[in-house]
């Protein structure tokens, strides 16, 4: 494939085409690409704000080599806020000692100087800055970091979201106060939703399964969000409650979300379907949302009806309805729940859909061994289920 392909495909968003070329040609790359022409693509998925191609093609280039622009990679997207790409590019750990302070001192200083500039959102300068403070040991007062996303005051925003997760990785009971304070704050929507998304980032410490430890303030921060499932109107600050309380809560106590399922926001009805604990009493509202009008529900609840027993023909029904459904997580979801239960329809869309290429190639490794894991599954029936469902 020549480069102007691979470039052109980049230019019209076909993602697909450029992993497919770099995986194809992953044992001998340079065979495929010529180093000149790696960095030209390399540069255009830069640019294009292709985050995972970035990483695809990061070691192939030179990244203290100046660009078209006469930045180096690092400097140029840390300059113009380019937080995922920036990420992608980052060695795992700072190399300091390198001349100049390595690829993070150097991407700090580009954003630093764009802020010093005047540089506003939607370019992420904020998030760059405090992720690459975080990966070097510098540790900002919480305060500050809620400054930084209250700039945007875009709660999708990566300002937003890199200040509550590094504040979230810290894991300590000085964080859950301040985040619980503020997302007491009856004045201010905007606190009161980055201090529950930080609760949320607060369940798990880095580098620790759940199964491993708990969080020392867990049942407080639980009691504290348990009564905000009821009282709490906004769309996204309920989604924020449930998310934590999902994280803090007993197993089980997920059950809470069923009041929801029916909320007018579809957002809130997504969740609802994707955190919904196992048993019976879960049943309807799985199968009433496995047939929302809104496709993207759909999906979390479709995933939740796949290892349960249940086995009616109404659950039946509500698979084989999605069986056409836009999104493949859906057809999948659909066709394993019905071939879990010996329906042959189900077998076959996932027969058909493990043999296409280019469905191989939007599952991967890891979606490909979930079908063929629900595939040798199959043929006895339901295995693998929750006891009580």
């Amino acid at each position: 494939m020549q480069l102007t392909t691979l470039l052109a495909a980049v230019e019209r968003g076909d993602d697909l085409t450029v992993s497919e070329f770099l995986d194809g040609h992953a044992l001998a790359p340079a065979a495929a690409l010529t180093d000149d022409d790696a960095t030209t693509l390399f540069w255009a998925v830069l640019r294009a704000g292709r985050d995972e191609l970035v990483s695809a093609l990061v070691g192939r280039v030179d990244l203290d080599r100046p660009g078209p622009a006469g930045l180096d990679p690092v400097t140029w997207a840390a300059a113009h806020g380019r937080a995922a790409e920036l990420q992608a590019m980052l060695p795992g750990e700072p190399q300091v000692s390198a001349p100049g302070g390595g690829p993070h001192r150097r991407a700090l200083r580009a954003a630093q100087d764009a802020l010093d500039a005047g540089a506003l959102p939607p370019p992420a300068h904020r998030a760059v800055v405090t992720d690459v403070e975080a990966a070097l040991g510098i540790h900002r007062p919480a305060g500050e970091l809620l400054a930084r996303a209250l700039v945007s005051g875009d709660p999708g925003h990566a300002d937003w979201f890199s200040s509550s997760f590094r504040l979230g990785l810290r894991f300590d009971r000085e964080t859950f106060v301040w985040a619980r304070d503020l997302a007491r704050d009856g004045e201010s929507r905007l606190h009161r939703l980055f201090g529950t998304d930080t609760l949320g980032s607060l369940g798990l410490p880095p580098q620790i399964s759940v199964e491993d430890i708990e969080a020392p303030f867990a049942d407080e921060a639980a009691d504290f969000l348990r009564p905000l499932l009821d009282t709490e109107s906004d769309p996204y600050a309920l989604r924020s409650v449930m998310r934590a309380f999902g994280l803090h809560c007993r197993p089980g106590e997920t059950r809470a979300f069923l009041r929801h399922a029916r909320h007018p926001d579809a957002g809130v009805r997504r969740y609802v379907g994707g955190a919904l604990p196992h048993g019976p009493e879960v049943l309807d509202a799985l199968v009433r949302l496995a047939g929302d009008p809104v496709p993207d529900v759909r999906v979390p609840a479709l995933q939740r009806l796949v290892w349960l027993r249940a086995d009616t023909p109404r659950v039946r029904a509500a698979l084989a309805d999605q069986l056409g459904h836009p999104d493949v997580a859906g057809r999948i979801a659909a066709a394993s729940g019905l071939a879990l239960r010996g329906d042959a329809r189900g077998r076959a869309l996932l027969e058909e859909l493990r043999s296409d290429p280019v469905h191989r190639r939007i599952l991967g490794p890891g979606g490909l061994g979930e079908l063929h894991h629900v595939l040798r599954s199959a043929p006895g029936g339901v295995r693998g289920g929750v006891p009580g469902t």
